[in-house]
């Protein structure tokens, strides 16, 4: 292999990896990991749209919190923005024993970005409803996709 070959496939390399750290970072909420405890992995406890038009309020309804219910183990969550810019004011979780845990966010976000973990309080919980209150920005007629992910402990 001559020098020209050599420095051409150094180029090709380097490229590739630019492309594919961009490409990473297009789409943020994909791969989030949690790093307030070692194992586990993130699950989609829910997704609403928000408005444009005014503030909006949505419940999402993720578990009945029984025994042996699915995500009685996760100690965190994040909300990710998609498609739409969109203005969170705060989000409610409601877990299975009746308390409260709320977020103030108060932010404006961009598509695809989301906040960063927020540690449940009272260590593995189990969320009942989740209520987002927010609305879709810049866009008079489309509507924001919030999506809600929890940190399961393994």
């Amino acid at each position: 292999m001559n020098f020209a070959q050599s420095a051409l496939k150094t180029i090709a390399l380097g490229l590739f990896t630019l492309i594919a750290s961009s490409v990473a970072q297009a789409h943020p909420g994909h791969s989030h990991p949690y790093p307030g405890y070692g194992s586990g992995r993130e699950v989609l406890l829910g997704q609403t749209n928000l408005s444009p038009r005014g503030q909006d309020i949505d419940w999402l309804y993720v578990n009945d919190c029984r025994d042996g219910a699915w995500d009685r183990d996760l100690v965190a969550v994040r909300v990710e923005i998609q498609d739409v810019p969109a203005d969170i004011d705060s989000v409610v979780l409601r877990f299975g024993n009746g308390q409260t845990q709320w977020l103030s966010v108060r932010e404006r976000f961009a598509p695809w970005s989301s906040t960063r973990w927020v540690d449940l309080d009272g260590g593995r919980r189990c969320i009942r409803e989740i209520r987002i209150a927010g609305d879709a920005e810049g866009y008079s007629h489309r509507q924001a996709r919030v999506q809600v992910y929890g940190w399961r402990q393994r």
